[in-house]
């Protein structure tokens, strides 16, 4: 009787430890889902800055050299 019990506990203890590590998995790979996104969130917004800063540049040059 006490090794069926030992038995359902240790199976039990498998499913809870094999729950856990994949809840982890997942949480991991959520993580670094979402700091790829706000890599490339990141990324476009650097781009975006830089362009608008050249067209800023430009346009006070243009200014500067027609006055």
């Amino acid at each position: 009787m006490r090794a069926a019990r030992r038995q359902v506990r240790h199976s039990r203890t498998r499913h809870l430890t094999l729950a856990r590590a994949e809840q982890a998995a997942g949480q991991a790979f959520g993580f670094a889902e979402e700091g790829v996104a706000a890599a490339t969130v990141g990324l476009g917004r650097m781009a975006m800055t830089a362009t608008g800063a050249a067209l800023a540049v430009a346009l006070a040059a243009t200014l500067a050299w027609a006055f």
